[in-house]
């Protein structure tokens, strides 16, 4: 009986797997077939025999297990696995595939029938059929506009031979999308020529990046300013001699350190004046220049060393007899700020922008094509600054964003920066000055009038937009590409145009 147990058990396991290999079999030789979905076989194990049950447990002994003997396997399922499979094109206008879910529905004599299978042909009477057994494509029919009508129901895709559809215009166009909501538009930036600040006695600015001018207007700018390696020496001509480092700040007034020109005049005074060698006294005067002051009586001979080529040619001009008549330095200025006084700017070159109390600034241009209302500014002297200058320019040109009219950070130049979009471009811009007798101001003109030049535009207005293109038709069936361009309203940002 156990020897007719595992012969049994054997023979259902290759039967059943005999069936297991027909279904595979079946599958390769339909790898070409249209619309065949795969089949997959599933086993499952047979009821077991019991040769002897289970017993429960007792108070002496535990429960025992059952007996049992396994005889076989069968076939649990042979399913059709309906996953869509790969898409080929055949040249042939009316082979047709249904991507995802679906069947097309066939007309068997009054019976519906579906497939997969989209090998489809039209008839001698424009009916649309399968070739192979000509069951008749089930669909909806478009109306002679074009319009398909769901509740008309399903009936003989017909097309006859001779139907002509005549051409009409496009007269409706409906599409859909997503506009980038995170576009701005930009607006212009122009930025003017460099401006710099005569050093004033407690300005206390730092002397890297400052703007040199000697004596026969040359100009440079303290750009290799190296902190704790640049140094200045200076020699009295009496056996005094004292080294300045320049450092990146300095707290202290007795450390032989200097970051700016009232640190190095403080440290020169506690070293030559009355307290120290008793030689020589430094002062800054209002053109900005370092002023040497013999206060020994003697006819000392300055001497000055430097590691810095810059900052040694700009106190070169001190050497020599202390009583002669040249004894300062060339003149310093800063890059301008907001704080600084109309009347102390210069420009680039070194030349005062030759502003004074009583003067009158005018300021015009055009924004978004449309000239503005002039704006002016009255210069007050020891009162106006350059600060005062930038706001005017930012009210009479109307301008709202956060950065407005701003000081170049290298050069100290205006940078206007104008609002986002075209209808706010910045143009023309001129902006002159004339002193209480109307003369023109004209080093302050030269670099801030609408000359051209006089403004670099670093930025172009530019309105935010996105475009889409669509294929329209005109009424001879003729194909045209409209493209349509969206541009963000600047002044309400939730809305678009189209134009």
């Amino acid at each position: 009986m156990g020897l007719m147990r595992s012969l049994q058990a054997g023979i259902t396991g290759l039967r059943n797997h005999q069936l297991f290999m027909d279904v595979v079999g079946n599958n390769i030789a339909n790898v070409n077939t249209v619309g065949f979905k795969v089949g997959r076989v599933t086993f499952s194990e047979m009821f077991a025999q019991t040769i002897r049950g289970t017993t429960q447990p007792v108070a002496s002994a535990g429960g025992t297990n059952p007996i049992q003997v396994g005889l076989g396997m069968a076939v649990g399922t042979i399913d059709t696995i309906h996953t869509m499979g790969s898409l080929e094109t055949t040249g042939q206008g009316t082979d047709l595939a249904i991507q995802g879910d679906g069947f097309f529905v066939l007309d068997d004599a009054g019976k519906r029938v579906y497939t997969r299978a989209g090998v489809f042909q039209f008839n001698a009477d424009g009916v649309l059929t399968m070739p192979s057994n000509g069951l008749k494509v089930q669909g909806f029919l478009a109306t002679p506009d074009g319009e398909i009508d769901p509740a008309a129901g399903i009936t003989d895709i017909q097309i006859p031979g001779s139907l002509k559809l005549p051409a009409s215009a496009t007269n409706q166009i409906t599409f859909n999308g997503n506009l980038n909501a995170k576009l701005e538009p930009t607006g212009s930036i122009l930025k003017s020529g460099g401006v710099y600040a005569i050093e004033q006695l407690a300005d206390d600015s730092d002397m890297s990046g400052m703007l040199t001018v000697d004596g026969t207007g040359k100009t440079s700018i303290l750009n290799s300013m190296n902190p704790n390696n640049t140094s200045i020496t200076i020699t009295d001509g009496a056996a005094n001699t004292f080294t300045y480092k320049y450092v990146e700040s300095d707290a202290s007034t007795t450390n032989n350190a200097f970051n700016s020109l009232d640190d190095l005049i403080t440290e020169i005074n506690n070293d030559f004046g009355a307290a120290g060698a008793n030689s020589l006294t430094a002062s800054l005067n209002a053109s900005g220049q370092i002023v040497f002051t013999d206060i020994s009586g003697a006819a000392n001979n300055i001497t000055i060393d430097g590691t810095d080529p810059i900052l040694k040619a700009a106190f070169k001009s001190l050497e020599g007899d202390i009583n002669a008549a040249a004894t300062n330095t060339a003149q310093f200025a800063h890059i301008a700020t907001a704080t600084d006084l109309l009347e102390n700017l210069i420009n680039d070159n070194g030349v005062s922008l030759g502003l004074a109390g009583g003067d009158t600034i005018s300021i015009d241009g055009n924004v978004g094509g449309t000239a503005v209302t002039t704006g002016t500014l009255a210069v007050v002297g020891g009162t106006t600054t350059y600060g005062d200058y930038l706001s005017q320019i930012e009210a009479t040109l109307g301008l709202t964003n956060d950065s407005g009219v701003e000081i170049n950070p290298e050069d100290g130049g205006l940078v206007i920066n104008g609002d986002g979009g075209v209808i706010y471009e910045l143009s023309d811009l001129n902006i002159v000055a004339v002193d209480g007798l109307g003369v023109s101001r004209t080093q302050f003109d030269t670099l801030f009038d609408a000359t051209p030049g006089n403004y670099l535009e670093s930025q172009e207005a530019k309105d935010a937009t996105q475009s889409a293109t669509v294929t329209v038709y005109d009424s001879l069936g003729n194909d045209f590409d409209l493209t349509l361009v969206f541009t963000k309203d600047v002044q309400s940002p939730n809305r678009w145009l189209w134009d």
